[in-house]
Protein backbone atom coordinates (compact mmCIF):
# COMPACT_ATOMS: atom_id res chain seq x y z
CA UNK A 1 0.00 0.00 0.00
CA UNK A 2 1.31 3.24 -1.19
CA UNK A 3 1.13 6.27 0.97
CA UNK A 4 -2.94 8.37 0.15
CA UNK A 5 -2.11 11.18 -1.79
CA UNK A 6 -3.96 14.62 -2.01
CA UNK A 7 -4.42 16.66 -5.08
CA UNK A 8 -4.71 20.04 -4.47
CA UNK A 9 -6.00 22.38 -6.98
CA UNK A 10 -6.27 26.69 -7.11
CA UNK A 11 -5.91 29.41 -9.38
CA UNK A 12 -2.85 30.69 -7.28
CA UNK A 13 0.20 29.62 -5.95
CA UNK A 14 -1.25 31.23 -2.78
CA UNK A 15 -4.19 30.17 -2.77
CA UNK A 16 -2.34 26.45 -3.05
CA UNK A 17 0.19 27.44 -0.22
CA UNK A 18 -2.56 27.78 2.15
CA UNK A 19 -4.70 24.74 1.49
CA UNK A 20 -0.94 22.75 1.79
CA UNK A 21 -0.74 24.54 4.89
CA UNK A 22 -4.11 23.43 6.26
CA UNK A 23 -4.10 19.94 4.77
CA UNK A 24 -0.71 19.75 6.49
CA UNK A 25 -2.19 21.06 9.76
CA UNK A 26 -5.19 18.99 9.78
CA UNK A 27 -3.06 15.52 9.50
CA UNK A 28 -1.06 16.61 11.98
CA UNK A 29 -4.18 16.80 14.23
CA UNK A 30 -5.25 13.46 13.05
CA UNK A 31 -8.20 14.71 10.56
CA UNK A 32 -8.46 12.62 7.14
CA UNK A 33 -9.51 14.80 4.45
CA UNK A 34 -11.31 17.90 6.25
CA UNK A 35 -15.07 17.94 4.05
CA UNK A 36 -15.35 14.27 2.52
CA UNK A 37 -16.01 11.22 4.16
CA UNK A 38 -12.88 8.73 3.41
CA UNK A 39 -13.44 5.63 1.88
CA UNK A 40 -12.64 2.60 3.76
CA UNK A 41 -9.96 2.11 1.54
CA UNK A 42 -8.22 5.72 2.63
CA UNK A 43 -9.08 5.37 6.44
CA UNK A 44 -7.36 2.29 6.67
CA UNK A 45 -4.02 3.68 4.76
CA UNK A 46 -4.46 6.26 6.93
CA UNK A 47 -4.47 4.56 10.10
CA UNK A 48 -1.82 2.19 9.24
CA UNK A 49 0.42 4.51 8.50
CA UNK A 50 0.19 6.24 12.08
CA UNK A 51 0.62 2.95 13.94
CA UNK A 52 3.97 2.03 15.48
CA UNK A 53 4.08 -1.44 15.88
CA UNK A 54 6.45 -4.24 15.66
CA UNK A 55 7.28 -5.14 11.65
CA UNK A 56 5.49 -8.55 12.20
CA UNK A 57 2.80 -6.86 13.21
CA UNK A 58 2.70 -4.62 10.92
CA UNK A 59 3.05 -6.97 7.91
CA UNK A 60 0.02 -8.69 9.25
CA UNK A 61 -1.84 -5.80 9.57
CA UNK A 62 -0.65 -4.49 6.07
CA UNK A 63 -1.46 -8.17 4.49
CA UNK A 64 -5.09 -8.91 6.68
CA UNK A 65 -5.96 -5.22 4.67
CA UNK A 66 -4.39 -5.48 1.29
CA UNK A 67 -6.08 -9.02 1.10
CA UNK A 68 -9.35 -9.44 2.94
CA UNK A 69 -10.24 -5.83 3.97
CA UNK A 70 -9.86 -3.25 0.87
CA UNK A 71 -10.92 -6.21 -1.61
CA UNK A 72 -13.94 -6.69 0.07
CA UNK A 73 -15.31 -3.39 1.71
CA UNK A 74 -13.00 -0.62 0.20
CA UNK A 75 -14.80 0.93 -2.05
CA UNK A 76 -17.71 1.85 0.28
CA UNK A 77 -17.74 5.84 2.18
CA UNK A 78 -16.75 4.68 5.91
CA UNK A 79 -19.79 5.96 7.46
CA UNK A 80 -21.82 3.68 4.82
CA UNK A 81 -19.93 0.20 6.85
CA UNK A 82 -22.37 -1.66 8.71
CA UNK A 83 -22.67 -4.39 11.01
CA UNK A 84 -24.47 -6.62 8.12
CA UNK A 85 -21.71 -5.74 5.64
CA UNK A 86 -18.88 -6.99 8.06
CA UNK A 87 -20.92 -10.12 8.68
CA UNK A 88 -21.06 -10.76 4.95
CA UNK A 89 -17.37 -10.26 4.98
CA UNK A 90 -16.69 -13.17 7.24
CA UNK A 91 -19.14 -15.19 5.82
CA UNK A 92 -17.52 -14.69 2.41
CA UNK A 93 -14.24 -15.83 3.88
CA UNK A 94 -15.67 -19.03 5.77
CA UNK A 95 -17.23 -19.89 2.31
CA UNK A 96 -13.89 -19.85 0.84
CA UNK A 97 -12.21 -21.83 3.41
CA UNK A 98 -10.93 -19.99 5.66
CA UNK A 99 -10.23 -20.71 9.25
CA UNK A 100 -12.25 -19.30 12.05
CA UNK A 101 -9.09 -17.98 13.31
CA UNK A 102 -7.70 -16.12 10.49
CA UNK A 103 -11.32 -14.74 10.08
CA UNK A 104 -11.39 -13.54 13.98
CA UNK A 105 -7.97 -12.33 12.96
CA UNK A 106 -9.62 -9.65 10.11
CA UNK A 107 -12.66 -9.02 12.25
CA UNK A 108 -10.18 -7.82 15.12
CA UNK A 109 -8.03 -5.27 12.59
CA UNK A 110 -11.32 -3.58 11.29
CA UNK A 111 -12.23 -3.54 14.93
CA UNK A 112 -9.38 -1.93 15.83
CA UNK A 113 -9.10 0.48 13.21
CA UNK A 114 -12.49 1.39 13.83
CA UNK A 115 -11.69 1.89 17.31
CA UNK A 116 -9.44 4.78 16.21
CA UNK A 117 -11.94 6.26 13.92
CA UNK A 118 -14.61 6.24 16.83
CA UNK A 119 -12.12 7.90 19.21
CA UNK A 120 -10.86 10.58 15.78
CA UNK A 121 -14.86 11.31 14.96
CA UNK A 122 -14.98 9.81 12.09
CA UNK A 123 -17.49 7.36 13.00
CA UNK A 124 -20.75 7.39 15.35
CA UNK A 125 -20.45 3.69 16.29
CA UNK A 126 -17.80 0.81 15.99
CA UNK A 127 -20.06 -1.37 13.48
CA UNK A 128 -17.63 -4.43 13.98
CA UNK A 129 -18.78 -4.98 17.61
CA UNK A 130 -22.11 -5.03 16.59
CA UNK A 131 -21.32 -7.82 13.87
CA UNK A 132 -21.54 -11.73 15.21
CA UNK A 133 -18.29 -12.54 16.39
CA UNK A 134 -16.06 -15.43 15.04
CA UNK A 135 -16.70 -18.65 16.97
CA UNK A 136 -13.19 -20.28 17.57
CA UNK A 137 -12.85 -23.59 18.78
CA UNK A 138 -9.88 -23.93 21.76
CA UNK A 139 -6.99 -25.48 21.19
CA UNK A 140 -6.85 -29.06 22.49
CA UNK A 141 -2.75 -30.23 23.30
CA UNK A 142 -1.94 -33.48 23.51
CA UNK A 143 0.41 -34.55 26.04
CA UNK A 144 2.75 -37.50 26.50
CA UNK A 145 2.38 -39.99 28.65
CA UNK A 146 5.34 -40.39 31.33
CA UNK A 147 5.72 -44.16 29.27
CA UNK A 148 5.40 -42.38 25.72
CA UNK A 149 8.25 -39.59 26.69
CA UNK A 150 10.28 -42.19 28.32
CA UNK A 151 9.94 -44.32 24.90
CA UNK A 152 10.65 -41.21 23.14
CA UNK A 153 13.98 -40.49 24.84
CA UNK A 154 15.03 -44.05 24.80
CA UNK A 155 14.37 -43.69 20.66
CA UNK A 156 16.46 -40.54 20.98
CA UNK A 157 19.68 -41.77 22.24
CA UNK A 158 22.83 -41.83 20.12
CA UNK A 159 20.83 -39.42 18.01
CA UNK A 160 22.57 -36.04 16.83
CA UNK A 161 19.63 -34.34 18.25
CA UNK A 162 19.26 -36.38 21.93
CA UNK A 163 20.62 -33.20 23.50
CA UNK A 164 18.27 -30.60 22.46
CA UNK A 165 15.23 -34.00 22.38
CA UNK A 166 16.38 -34.11 26.17
CA UNK A 167 15.88 -30.37 27.11
CA UNK A 168 12.71 -29.75 24.89
CA UNK A 169 10.42 -32.17 26.45
CA UNK A 170 10.25 -31.92 30.22
CA UNK A 171 9.77 -28.25 29.39
CA UNK A 172 7.65 -28.23 26.78
CA UNK A 173 9.54 -25.91 24.79
CA UNK A 174 8.14 -25.04 21.06
CA UNK A 175 10.54 -25.42 18.36
CA UNK A 176 11.49 -21.70 17.56
CA UNK A 177 12.51 -21.70 21.14
CA UNK A 178 14.87 -24.79 21.99
CA UNK A 179 16.19 -23.85 18.27
CA UNK A 180 16.56 -20.50 19.93
CA UNK A 181 18.76 -21.98 22.96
Amino acid sequence: MGRPRKWLVARTRAEVAEKLAAALQARAEGVLRPGRTPTVTEFLAFWLEGLSLAPSTMRGYEQVIRVHLVPALGQLRLDRLSPMAVDQLLREKERAGLSAQSRANIRSVLRSALSFALRKGLVTRNVVRLSEPVKTKLYEAAYLTRAEAAAFLEAAQGDRLEALDSVALPLGTRQGEILGL
